[in-house]
C-alpha cells in the first residue's frame, strides 16, 4: 500500500520497513536502540539487553531486535542481501546499534562498507554501534557480564545536551 507524502516521512520509512521486514523485526516500532543478531536471541540475552538499554535511560520497550539470518528451521542462510541490510537499518533509523555476533557484524560491515570491530564500539553513518563477537556466552559468567556491561555502558544517552 502506497503512503501518502502528506504524513510524516520517517513514519511512512519506518512502517514500510516493517511490512518488508517484519518477519525479522521484533519488538519496539519506533526504536532508539536496534538489536541486530544472525538468529533469534534467547529469552535470557534479550531481557539483559533490554534491562541495560532502560538502565542507561531508555526506558522499557525501547529495543528492536533484527534477525539477519534465517529465522525459520529450514529457511535460506543467505536470504538477506547487503542491500537489504541496509534498508531495514536506515529504514528503522535507530540512534544506536548493538551487534551481538560475528555473523550479524559482517553482515552490517558488508552493507556499510567498513569495518565493524568485536567487541568494540564504533560509528557507523553517525550512528553509535556496540559489537559483540557473541553477546549470548557472555551471559555465561559474571566476569564476561561485567565486560558486555563495560561496553554497552558507552552507548550514547538518550538525549543530547
Amino acid at each position: 500500500m502506497k503512503k501518502s507524502a502528506n504524513s510524516n516521512m520517517y513514519e511512512v520509512s519506518l512502517v514500510e520497513t516493517w511490512d518488508r521486514f517484519g518477519a525479522r523485526l521484533d519488538g519496539a516500532f519506533s526504536c532508539p536502540v536496534l538489536i541486530v543478531s544472525h538468529v533469534p536471541l534467547s529469552d535470557k540475552a534479550r531481557h539483559a539487553l533490554e534491562n541495560s538499554v532502560e538502565a542507561l535511560g531508555y526506558g522499557s520497550g525501547a529495543c528492536a531486535f533484527f534477525v539477519t539470518g534465517p529465522v525459520a528451521e529450514g529457511a535460506s542462510p543467505n536470504d538477506l542481501s547487503d542491500t537489504d541490510v541496509f534498508s531495514a537499518v536506515e529504514g528503522l533509523d535507530p540512534l544506536a546499534m548493538v551487534i551481538t555476533d560475528q555473523a550479524s557484524a559482517q553482515a552490517c560491515a558488508r552493507a556499510y562498507r567498513c569495518d565493524i570491530p568485536v567487541p568494540d564500539k564504533s560509528r557507523v553513518l553517525g550512528r553509535t554501534v556496540i559489537g559483540f563477537a557473541d553477546f549470548e556466552s557472555m551471559l555465561a559468567s559474571p566476569e564476561e557480564k561485567q565486560r558486555a556491561w563495560g561496553l554497552l555502558k558507552r552507548l550514547p544517552g538518550p538525549t543530547c545536551n
